[in-house]
């Protein structure tokens, strides 16, 4: 014979069941809730720190207290999460830092981002008031600021004269440098002993390996070659030319032969003055022609 459950018996089993339903719902929602406990707070960290730039960036007179004690929720995709602002001043929310004058000048904002599953998140930034300059404060930084820059003129004007002057100088080097390479190189293809025309101290010709007449003087502020009776500028600018000749034993001759005679110079030294913008420059060389 089989014996049903009498009614106090099954309402006995619906109410442990219903207890342990409740039970596994609470359990379940506990465990859902640390599960999402890191983002949360992840999330109620980065809206916190958002409503503290928003705050910094609208000045010191407009930081008020905003939904203190009632928080409201962000709205949209952020519904769960609820904001509070809570602004007080130093003595007040921090007696640690002091109650001076000097502390009106400053306010603690708490910012408070509620959810369920945290309580609230909570950071304090401390804003503090931006005075600006006086009419004084002003005019004694331009005072200022005008006599460095009357200071510094002057030192930037020497500064672009001498770079000026040494750019100048680099360039007239390099002209007298040019010219003075093509006379070495010209010298050093004197045809033989017997080919000096002339060797002044101030001009000097020959016949060079091609049977050229090859003639180097200075003709007013010119310096000049003339090669076959045809002219060519080699600088301009030059104030003096010299010619210096020496023998085989190193001695300077005063007046060497010359053709139709067998020369006895043994080696040139070419010197000459070359200016631009009152800026002379001394170039100088010597050469050893190959069949002397």
């Amino acid at each position: 014979m089989r014996k049903s459950f009498s009614l106090i018996e099954m309402v006995v089993v619906i109410l442990v069941m219903g207890i342990a339903a409740v039970s596994l719902v609470f359990t379940m929602r506990q465990v859902l809730f640390n599960l999402a406990r890191p983002e949360v707070i992840s999330v109620s960290s980065a809206l916190a720190v958002r409503e503290a730039e928003n705050i910094v960036s609208a000045g010191f007179s407009s930081v008020s207290d905003q939904y203190r004690d009632a928080p409201q929720s962000y709205g949209g995709n952020f519904a769960a999460y609820d904001r509070e602002i809570r602004v007080d001043s130093i003595d007040t929310a921090e007696p640690s830092l002091g109650s001076d004058a000097a502390m009106a000048n400053y306010k603690v904002v708490e910012i408070r981002v509620h959810h369920p599953a945290i309580n609230y998140v909570s950071i304090k930034p401390i804003i503090k008031m931006r005075k600006g300059f006086t009419l004084i404060e002003m005019i004694m930084v331009i005072v200022i600021m005008g006599i460095f820059t009357a200071s510094a003129i002057p030192v930037f004007v020497q500064v672009a004269h001498a770079w000026q002057y040494q750019s100048l100088r680099n360039e007239i080097a390099e002209s007298g440098r040019i010219a003075i390479d093509r006379m070495v190189r010209e010298m050093r293809q004197i045809n033989a002993t017997t080919a000096v025309l002339t060797a002044s101290s101030s001009a000097f010709k020959f016949t060079d390996t091609s049977s050229q007449s090859v003639y180097f003087y200075l003709s007013g502020s010119d310096l000049r070659m003339q090669i076959n009776g045809t002219d060519y500028e080699l600088a301009s600018g030059v104030s003096s030319l010299a010619f210096t000749y020496y023998d085989s034993t190193g001695a300077v001759i005063a007046v060497p032969a010359v053709s139709p005679a067998v020369t006895n110079i043994k080696r040139v030294r070419v010197d000459f003055t070359i200016t631009a913008g009152n800026q002379p420059v001394e170039i100088n060389s010597e050469v050893y022609p190959r069949r002397l």
